[in-house]
């Protein structure tokens, strides 16, 4: 085992997209979790929001359009959060009691810092999120060798209204971004275990 602080990934679409790429890369340090998402294709038959706004705001039910998101699990517990960023700028963060039960909005988080780089058929997204602000988590990974574990996923609208699902891996018959079993990166307060 070492650890690392950067760490690419590629996101599988749940239905096949030739015409689409998602990696990115993530990165961790000093409770900072950092998520560079680049989608890359025919953007011209995506369904993106209006351009950012100067500050986003946080927005329920995101994950309806094109959204970036990821997931945090504390390691051998149900509890996990959810963190959701449109292209617009607006965010979400919610808290889950274990799968799909009692979501609420995350209180420790007051913003997500999301940025947008596009270039000809290319879009770039960069999201940051202060885990260290959520005490569950703080008090979590003060522990020794304590891990969380984390999914990433995507949902992408096209023009004509149709959704594709983009995780790291889809474990079930349907896409389903909540199921642990596609948690499957794994962090240390000092980095990535890879």
């Amino acid at each position: 085992m070492s650890l690392v602080q950067g760490a690419p990934f590629e996101l599988q679409a749940f239905a096949r997209e030739p015409d689409f790429a998602l990696t990115g890369e993530l990165d961790f340090k000093a409770g900072l979790l950092r998520v560079d998402y680049e989608l890359s294709g025919s953007l011209a038959s995506l369904k993106f929001p209006a351009a950012p706004s100067a500050a986003g705001h946080r927005t329920a039910r995101l994950w309806e359009h094109t959204c970036f998101e990821f997931f945090v699990g504390l390691e051998n517990q149900e509890s996990y959060w959810e963190f959701n960023a449109s292209p617009s700028g607006d965010w979400a963060a919610y808290r889950f009691d274990s799968y799909r039960t009692g979501m609420r909005d995350e209180a420790g988080i007051s913003s997500l810092r999301i940025s947008r780089k596009a270039q000809t058929g290319i879009l770039g997204i960069e999201l940051e999120a202060r885990l260290q602000d959520i005490s569950e988590i703080r008090e979590h990974l003060s522990k020794p060798e304590a891990e969380l574990v984390v999914g990433i996923t995507a949902v992408v609208e096209k023009n004509d209204g149709k959704m594709s699902y983009w995780a790291l891996a889809h474990p079930q018959t349907k896409p389903d971004f909540h199921d642990r079993a596609a948690f499957s990166i794994r962090l240390r307060k000092e980095g990535i275990v890879q």
